[in-house]
């Protein structure tokens, strides 16, 4: 019986352990513009980028909320993300939008995958966004690389940093 329990208190303790290693990306991230790519579309952006971002057990998700003076704020829509492993699949009429997530081996890392195929006269053809957060040892700032490849722009890598709020 007490190997028993001391089994079940091993295991619960090195479980809470992993899910204790791995980051929680949730709270509201400002977009900074002089550290991240300049030819990323908020860089140009003539006001202030946040980022909300929710994270579960089961999901994580994001929208961009952008503020201007002189003009309305607007928001993009829920980009939601299973963080079971389970890839998230939706058909439309622009194509098949699959999402899926990977850790990476030291669970420090992040990476979100969107992967767009579409038929373009009669070709089909591929969009592919990979994005990559991690956060600072002081969980204060956001890095976000992305990597893009598709059939009209080709390859490019640009990078993103957030501060929390």
């Amino acid at each position: 019986m007490i190997i028993n329990v001391s089994l079940i208190l091993m295991i619960l303790f090195f479980s809470t352990n992993l899910v204790a290693q791995v980051p929680n990306f949730s709270g509201k991230w400002e977009f900074d513009k002089t550290k991240s790519s300049p030819d990323l579309l908020d860089s140009k952006f003539d006001g202030i980028v946040t980022r909300q971002i929710t994270q579960t057990t089961s999901t994580i998700n994001y929208r961009d909320k952008y503020v201007q003076k002189g003009s309305n704020d607007w928001e993009t829509t829920d980009e939601i993300f299973n963080l079971d492993g389970k890839e998230l699949v939706k058909k439309d009429n622009s194509g098949t939008m699959k999402k899926s997530t990977k850790w990476s081996q030291d669970s420090k890392t992040l990476t979100l995958i969107h992967l767009l195929i579409y038929t373009d006269e009669g070709v089909s053809k591929e969009f592919l966004i990979s994005e990559s957060y991690k956060l600072s040892d002081d969980g204060k700032t956001l890095n976000i690389e992305t990597y893009s490849k598709d059939q009209v722009t080709g390859e490019t890598k640009k990078k993103a940093v957030y501060h929390k709020k």
